[in-house]
């Protein structure tokens, strides 16, 4: 195991203890925090450096048609992203994938780890770091219509 990916499971590790604390939530598979049925609504938050060279592949992988999306959509959890560019440095990225329940999510990157892990290969090729900022509650969600994005084409 390479030292970043030790470094972002040790990150996991300490968001899973601050949900248990704060949510009253459990830990289960890979230091992930389980929540009860009926949970809450999450954000998993990344900060991305990016390799200048590489801006608008990273774009089109991280984007709403890219790889990593489109594996996204594959759960029924998943409800979308907002991917934003610092406007003041165009090399930082944030990407905050919302995701329906904290279980489904944990199933997700369970059951397709190797594809996650491949595309996080992929991913790391064009970056110069990477974050795991952290999982979040969601607490105002705008109104929406429409269907899911995993019931979504493309």
């Amino acid at each position: 195991m390479t030292a970043a990916r030790r470094q972002g499971f040790a990150r996991w590790t300490r968001v899973a203890a601050i949900a248990v604390a704060d949510v009253g939530c459990s830990v289960g598979e890979m230091g992930m925090p389980v929540f009860a049925a009926g949970g809450l609504m999450v954000a998993v938050v990344w900060r991305f450096g990016v390799d200048p060279r590489h801006r608008e592949a990273f774009e089109r992988f991280c984007g709403a048609g890219g790889e990593w999306t489109a594996l996204a959509r594959r759960s029924r959890s998943y409800l979308g992203s907002s991917f934003l560019r610092d406007v003041t440095d165009a090399d930082t990225y944030l990407l905050t994938e919302y995701w329906s329940e904290m279980v489904v999510y944990e199933r997700h990157v369970t059951s397709l780890q190797a594809e996650i892990d491949g595309l996080s290969r992929r991913r790391s090729e064009l970056t110069v770091s990477q974050e795991a900022l952290g999982i979040f509650q969601v607490l105002d969600v705008p109104d929406r219509t429409g269907p899911a994005w995993s019931r979504r084409s493309g």
